[in-house]
C-alpha cells in the first residue's frame, strides 16, 4: 500500500483506524467475547452447487486435489451437515490443537524450539532496533488490542524533514500465521544491515517513508490463534 499524497497524515489515520477496528481504544478484557472453537472438515467431490453455497458460510482453508479442507465454527456444524452431509471432522478444535503442537517445541519463555517468536520476543525486537539505530529507526504506538497488547510499528525514515511515498508492510494478520512475522522481520534486518553497503536498499531507504507491522492481531497472535474473538481479521 504505497501512500502518494501527504504520506504522514495519512499513515497516522491508517493507523489509528486500525488499532479502532481490533477494538483496543475502548474494550475491557471482562467485555471480551469468548473465543468461538473452531473446527475443519475435508469435503471430498463436492457438486459445484455445494461447494458455492458451502463458500457463502464458511472459510475453504486449503484444497488438495478435489479435497476441500473448512474451517467451521463448532456452533455451526449443523449448517454444515445441512448444506454437505459428507463433509468430514478431521479436528474439533484447531487452535488448541496448534497450542498444543507449538507447546511441545516451546524452548524458554520467548522464543520457540523451531525458530518461531513469540509476542513478548517480537516487541524486543523492535526496542532493539529502535536504539541500534537511532536517527533512521521509530518506533510508533498506535494504540492497544481488546486485550490490552500494545499495537506498535517500526518506522524507518531517513530524512523526516523531506515528503516521500509511504510503504506498509504488514504481518500476522491471521495470529496463526506465524512465518510473517519471521520473514516481515528477516526483511527489516536485512534492509538495514544493506544500507549503506547496497545502492538497491539504501535507495528504498532514501527514497521512502518505510512502515512495518510485525503483528497486526495481536491477541490472536499471542494465543496462537487464527481469529480475533471469532472474527476473521481479513474479511
Amino acid at each position: 500500500m504505497i501512500f502518494q499524497n501527504h504520506p504522514g497524515v495519512l499513515m497516522k489515520l491508517f493507523l489509528s483506524t486500525l488499532a479502532l477496528a481490533f477494538a483496543g481504544l475502548t474494550a475491557s478484557a471482562a467485555e471480551l467475547p469468548a473465543r468461538e472453537p473452531l473446527s475443519s472438515y475435508e469435503l471430498k467431490n463436492p457438486a459445484e452447487d455445494t461447494l458455492q453455497k458451502v463458500s457463502r458460510y464458511f472459510e475453504i482453508e486449503g484444497r488438495e486435489g478435489n479435497t476441500y479442507r473448512l474451517l467451521v465454527p463448532q456452533a455451526q456444524a449443523g449448517l454444515l451437515h445441512l448444506l454437505a452431509p459428507r463433509a468430514e471432522l478431521k479436528d474439533l478444535d484447531t487452535a488448541a490443537t496448534l497450542r498444543r503442537r507449538l507447546a511441545t517445541f516451546q524452548e524458554g519463555a520467548s522464543v520457540f524450539a523451531q525458530g518461531y517468536h513469540d509476542f513478548s520476543a517480537v516487541q524486543v525486537w523492535l526496542n532493539a532496533k529502535a536504539e541500534a539505530y537511532p536517527g533512521l529507526v521509530s518506533i510508533v504506538n498506535y494504540g492497544f488490542s481488546a486485550g490490552k497488547r500494545p499495537l506498535r510499528a517500526l518506522r524507518i525514515n531517513s530524512d523526516d524533514r523531506r515528503a516521500k511515498p509511504a510503504l506498509l508492510i504488514t504481518a500476522a494478520t491471521h495470529g496463526d500465521e506465524l512465518i510473517t512475522t519471521e520473514v516481515l522481520m528477516s526483511l527489516v534486518d536485512t534492509l538495514l544491515e544493506k544500507n549503506g553497503q547496497d545502492p538497491r536498499f539504501s535507495r528504498m531507504i532514501q527514497d521512502h517513508d518505510l512502515y512495518f507491522i510485525p503483528v497486526v492481531n495481536a491477541d490472536g497472535f499471542a494465543e496462537r490463534d487464527r481469529y480475533d474473538y471469532g472474527q476473521d481479521p481479513n474479511r
